[in-house]
């Protein structure tokens, strides 16, 4: 009887042992909602990285010669920073600035002749920019949920209004010394408007998508005036001189002053991507 005793006093001080423990050992239940940070809400804000690369369109407007469909007028956008505000869960306004550049040079030198006056070297530089200040706004349908990552589908419009200056230079060199140099510049004042469809794939903190421009146009104000800058040396005479002329209107005629307002468009679609990091 004395040893049953004593082997289950024993039996009983091991489960105590095993039992035994520190506080915290203990199994702890978070009664307060998790955090989904993929899914956003009113007063949430982002920086969104964005490049456009536009699609050119048949002719679909009937403007004469100020239709331009040939993206002479539509640049490639690069990467521009944008801030984007949610107004609502689904309601999403985007600020920022677009900047797009496209550029040409050419410089060639001439089979060597050493008559005087001969040519000698050309060189051509062309330069276009565009500044623009654009707001958009999206409309987000209902999260694709995956368990990794979500599908976030929207479709918006945009605008943007800003300025398109070019510049194209032309220089000529002969032999002897004798130059021909001349500076053309054109300014336009640009609004454009589309309207998109895209996609974002969400993660907790950032997003990447595409958005497919279903419409777009650029209407530029301005077009037709050429404020031309010559700089001529031929026998050691110097002439400058400024003048303006209109590639439509009386083409090669220079005018010591031109008022013309002449409209452009152009019509396009596009793929434009994106990237967005998410502040809070």
């Amino acid at each position: 009887m004395g040893c049953a005793s004593m082997t289950a006093s024993a039996q009983y001080t091991k489960v105590n042992e095993v039992k035994n423990g520190s506080n915290y050992d203990l199994t702890y239940i978070n009664v307060e909602p998790i955090e989904d940070l993929r899914k956003h809400k009113s007063g949430t804000k982002a920086i969104a990285i964005m490049g456009l690369l536009p699609i050119d369109l048949p002719k679909i407007l009937d403007a004469d010669d100020s239709t331009d469909n040939d993206l002479d007028n539509r640049l490639p956008e690069y990467i521009f920073p944008n801030y984007r505000f949610y107004r609502s869960e689904k309601d999403v306004t985007t600020i920022g600035i677009v900047y797009a550049q496209t550029s040409s040079n050419y410089q060639g030198d001439v089979v060597a002749d050493t008559t005087t006056g001969a040519p000698e070297s050309y060189a051509f530089k062309s330069k276009k920019r565009k500044i623009a200040l654009r707001i958009a706004n999206d409309k987000h349908f209902n999260t694709i949920r995956f368990r990794r990552f979500d599908l976030d589908p929207y479709w918006g419009v945009s605008g943007s209004l800003g300025l398109a200056p070019q510049v194209i230079e032309n220089n000529a060199t002969y032999v002897g010394g004798d130059y021909v140099n001349s500076k053309l510049t054109k300014r336009y004042v640009t609004l454009g408007l589309d309207a998109y469809f895209g996609c974002n794939v969400m993660f907790e903190r950032f997003s990447i998508g595409l958005e497919m421009i279903a419409f777009g146009g650029d209407f530029q104000k301005g077009a037709g005036v050429n404020k031309v800058q010559e700089s001529q040396s031929f026998g050691g005479t110097v002439v400058d001189r400024e003048y303006y002329t209109s590639d439509d209107w009386y083409p090669g005629t220079q005018f010591s002053d031109l008022k013309m307002s002449d409209n452009q468009v152009s019509m396009y679609r596009g793929i434009r991507g994106i990237f967005c990091f998410y502040l809070d």
